[in-house]
């Protein structure tokens, strides 16, 4: 899923947060990995202030589902 929208010129994770209805920590965990650029440059910096109007956009990565595989524990 993608998400694009322009700056108000606050920080980018809290724009991110905001606009892709998350919290913080996720919006800088997409950043910190890759997944946000401005303008089309990859974002580093979960503190970045972009200018007012600044194109960002954000590539949400789709969920893996876990795969639930038995284990041979002792019981002794």
């Amino acid at each position: 899923m993608n998400i694009k929208f322009a700056s108000k010129g606050g920080r980018l994770d809290v724009e991110i947060a905001e606009n892709g209805e998350m919290t913080r920590s996720r919006a800088a965990a997409l950043i910190k990995d890759g997944f946000v650029s401005i303008d089309g440059k990859t974002a580093d910096k979960a503190s970045f202030k972009a200018s007012e109007g600044t194109l960002i956009c954000v590539t949400i990565p789709e969920v893996k589902e876990g795969e639930a595989r038995p284990q041979d524990i002792p019981l002794e």
